[in-house]
């Protein structure tokens, strides 16, 4: 068949697929699949036709409920738009709906707000090129949804407003419907009930004028229009009245034989809340279990994995946790009521599964943002999981119930970190996934068919059978896939879930303890330790305004330099040792080592300056080795990475020269030092030579990096935090969201012990986002860094003596501790400026162990004058130089 006659049968099929949606979903797939036979897939004339065709098998397999088929049609699309733009200008409209339905998705079903944006910004700007007014209003109305999901509510109200529904192209079209329903909720967000009736009862007219068998009328939608109005008078506390149109959802989903499904597990959910505030609990609960049975077949099991879904359709993770969390918090308000019908176990196991859930629900969320969006708006439920896991543990404490806690209180730490970490480093060896053999051998079988079948396509001349072979081997491939990473354990311990006592007690050296602290709004501190097997669970009563003054006075304390101001933080140093560290004294005696998960307020405090008060200056330093874990994932996925061994040792940049120095005096030692670099056998960039693009062209051929950049910290907003190379090139800046995206799997040890470079703001759920937290979420091991403005002489000294007991084959985090103690104990610096501010801000995050690079070892003292050469030049340069002029940004 001729290439023209192929192009007509194909169009003719596409003329006759709206003719077979309404008759037949399988018809459609069959048509589709057809026509697809028809279409020579390099043409620029048959593009457009191929992009309907892909929308068609979107729409196709969004009723099917097989959202892994749908994802490969819509790749498909994407890439035929990006392929041949030219379609765009050809059908414009069609480009349009696909990028809408794609925003659709991603927003209502993956609730993947921040890539739906993506989609529905690049639909609007071809509406707006080519003055299509009729759709941006639609546009428009989806923007404003998403605005709703993200908690911005009276933005999307300003935008509802802006919608005329009087130029809805179609008095008849669904979408006055569509548009209507979001101004409803809308209207439900902003607690303005009534205002909601009204625009529900309009949707409900505008849905009674649409004519039978309205093609655009989705499913359920004359169902879905009365839950919304249920959920109005809910909110008015008309309970009456929402239970009327409650229970016609149910007899609507009853009349048709509708067991399962998203709106039927959602009214039962609000019909329990109606009952609960009638204070009718028990059959509140029955009804919560009504709604699990319409998401997943078996509730029994404690471990998420064992709940298996029917199909992507009718599984919803939020909806399952929004149960779930309900019926855990209905559990728990019997419990409180001295309901003996109702055991704390079945509290604490019901949260357990619902935090589960909602760790797998965030994970599928591929946007930070996003993530703490939806870790906010359910605080109240994370909190209370930790209260009830806490009294139960101590009910009768046991490492089954303290494993429990645990991956309750790890569920709302470093959340964005871990799924960065753990996504960078899936292992696909069959030795690790641990599946079905079977299933991985189908998957290459499938790969390997593929191939063959491309390349038989190139050579054949009869293209129209194996092209249509080749579709569907795609399809298999793809679900087969799909398959395959269901199965996949992304990362050793890439998610609390995986987290145990025993698990952590085995990577932890036998002098070392592990210190978890999880502060909770108005709540207080739960605090647990393990050490030497010991596990210890405690909960510190504390005022969070009181730890706030203690932290804010001791902090603003230590970072004024004591040359200008005294020091009188010693008793609130006292205080917070009393607070965080007393009650643990006992098992923390038999230990030399402390790793610490801060979180809240706690992460601006360098624990090594609390005092314990036994005599002066008696400083936690000088008692443990002290190290920092954004969380026990963090600290165990440190143990498991094994990046490729680079091929040299240590990259030392500083972009400034010694001519710099001479300009600012000092020029007799400046040559001193700089005579020594024909020795030192290393590789660095200094002066011109520390360029932005210089640094990435060879930052991964090394296992140590030395960053002596002018560092800037942005408290308020961390994406304003940057390092600044050698101004010689237009960008010469590095900033947080690069580094986050850089690989930096292969490097042991990244210093950058600079201006604040571990300062940053607190995010809720993360921790202090600062530069040393971008590197570290980029994939490197461990993380020297300056938690305040750092001074030249003490920076020279530490780091030079942490070199040199790296070199001796010392763990980090106790090279950094003998640092510090010989900083301490010299007659010279140490009498001078034994303040902390000289000393504490420098910080250990990540993995504590020893260096493994033979070549560092070899290197021996060479490396160590080369880190002295450069904080030398970097302490004259601060010592002598007042202010570099706007033009000058580094150091």
């Amino acid at each position: 068949m001729s290439e023209k006659d192929s192009l007509a049968v194909s169009q003719k099929i596409l003329e006759s697929l709206d003719r077979y949606y309404n008759i037949s979903i399988d018809a459609v797939n069959t048509k589709a699949k057809e026509a697809l036979r028809y279409i020579p897939q390099a043409k620029l004339s048959n593009v457009a036709t191929r992009l309907r065709l892909y929308h068609y098998m979107v729409y196709n397999y969004e009723v099917l409920g097989r959202s892994d088929s749908l994802l490969y049609f819509f790749q498909y699309g994407n890439q035929l738009l990006e392929k041949y733009p030219v379609v765009i200008a050809q059908v414009p409209i069609t480009a349009i709906k696909f990028l809408n339905h794609e925003q659709l998705f991603y927003s209502t079903i993956q609730y993947n707000h921040t890539k739906a944006m993506y989609y529905l910004e690049k639909a609007m700007y071809i509406c707006q090129k080519y003055q299509i007014k009729d759709i941006e209003i639609i546009l428009k109305n989806n923007l404003a949804n998403i605005y709703d999901k993200q908690g911005q509510y009276q933005k999307a109200f300003e935008l509802y407003q802006q919608i005329d529904l009087r130029k809805i192209p179609q008095p008849q079209s669904i979408q006055g419907v569509n548009i209507l329903t979001s101004i409803t909720w809308n209207a439900i967000r902003r607690k303005s009930f009534k205002e909601a009736l009204q625009a529900n009862q309009r949707s409900i007219d505008w849905y009674k004028t649409l004519p039978e068998n309205n093609p655009q009328v989705i499913e359920n939608e004359e169902a879905m229009l009365f839950f919304d109005r249920g959920i109005c008078y809910s909110n008015l506390h008309d309970i009456t009245q929402s239970e009327v149109y409650l229970n016609k959802v149910i007899a609507y989903f009853q009349e048709n034989h509708i067991t399962k499904g998203k709106y039927l597990s959602l009214t039962y959910l609000q019909k329990s809340e109606n009952l609960t505030w009638q204070n009718q609990p028990y059959r509140a609960l029955q009804l919560l279990q009504q709604g699990l049975n319409a998401i997943v077949l078996n509730f029994n099991q404690i471990d998420f994995a064992k709940n298996p879904t029917l199909s992507d359709k009718i599984y919803d993770k939020k909806v399952l946790f929004d149960l779930l969390s309900r019926k855990a918090q209905l559990l728990t308000q019997l419990y409180q009521q001295h309901d003996n019908r109702v055991s704390l176990e079945q509290v604490v196991k019901t949260f357990a599964l619902a935090i589960a859930l909602a760790e797998k629900h965030r994970k599928s969320l591929a946007y930070y943002t996003d993530k703490i969006d939806f870790s906010s708006q359910n605080i109240a439920v994370f909190n209370q999981a930790i209260a009830m896991g806490y009294l139960w543990y101590k009910q009768a404490p046991s490492i089954v119930r303290a494993n429990v806690v645990i991956r309750i209180l790890e569920s709302i730490k470093a959340i964005a970190l871990i799924d960065k970490i753990g996504n960078d480093n899936l292992d696909m060896s069959p030795q690790s996934l641990k599946i079905n053999d079977k299933l991985i051998v189908e998957n290459q079988k499938a790969a390997s068919f593929r191939q063959k079948l491309s390349n038989n396509i190139i050579q054949s001349k009869t293209r129209d059978s194996l092209e249509n072979l080749l579709n569907d081997s795609e399809l298999k491939a793809i679900q087969l896939t799909s398959q395959l990473y269901q199965h996949i354990k992304p990362y050793p311990m890439a998610n609390s879930a995986g987290i145990s006592v025993r698990e952590l007690s085995a990577n932890l050296p036998s002098n070392m303890a592990f210190l978890n602290y999880t502060v909770v709004a108005n709540h207080g501190i739960y605090v647990w330790l393990l050490a030497n097997g010991k596990f210890s669970l405690k909960y510190l009563p504390q005022n969070n305004i009181q730890l706030g003054k203690m932290v804010s006075a001791l902090l603003i304390d230590t970072r004024k330099n004591p040359t200008i101001f005294s020091y009188k933080s010693s008793s609130q140093a006292q205080l917070l040792y009393q607070l965080l560290l007393k009650p643990f004294e006992k098992i923390l005696n038999h230990t030399t080592r402390i790793t610490i998960s801060r979180d809240g307020l706690l992460n601006y405090i360098p624990f090594e300056l609390l005092e314990t008060g036994q005599k002066s200056d008696d400083y936690l330093l000088k008692h443990y080795a002290i190290s920092y874990q954004y969380s026990v994932a963090s600290y165990l996925m440190g143990f498991q990475k094994s990046p490729q061994t680079p091929e040299k040792s240590l990259l030392n940049v500083s972009p400034f020269t010694q001519t710099t120095i001479t300009q600012q005096g000092d020029t007799l030692q400046a040559l001193a030092s700089s005579a020594l670099l024909q020795y030192a056998k290393h590789d660095d960039l200094l002066g011109k030579k520390a360029t932005k693009s210089a640094f990435l062209a060879h930052y991964r051929q090394y296992a140590l990096i030395h960053l002596q950049c002018h560092s800037v910290a942005d408290t308020n907003n961390f994406g304003n935090s940057y390092l600044y190379f050698h101004p010689s090139e237009t960008e010469y800046r590095l900033g947080f969201h690069e580094i986050g995206s850089m690989p930096f799997n292969h490097c042991q040890l990244m210093m950058i012990p600079t201006c604040n470079s571990a300062n940053g703001k607190v995010q809720r759920f993360e921790g202090v986002l600062s530069l040393g937290y971008a590197f570290y979420k980029a994939g490197c091991q461990s993380v020297l860094a300056a938690q305040w403005q750092a001074q030249d002489a003490s920076s020279d000294f530490i780091t030079s003596r942490f070199f040199q007991y790296l070199q001796k084959g010392q763990p980090k985090d106790v090279a950094l501790q003998q640092a510090k103690l010989d900083f301490l104990s010299d007659s010279n610096l140490g009498n001078r400026l034994n303040h902390p501010f000289f000393w504490a801000n420098v910080c250990l995050i990540g993995n504590t162990q020893a260096l493994v690079t033979s070549r560092f070892s070899s290197l021996g003292w060479y490396l160590l004058v080369l880190i002295l050469l450069g904080l030398l030049v970097y302490g004259f340069r601060k010592w002598n130089a007042k202010k570099f002029a706007s033009e000058s940004l580094f150091y």
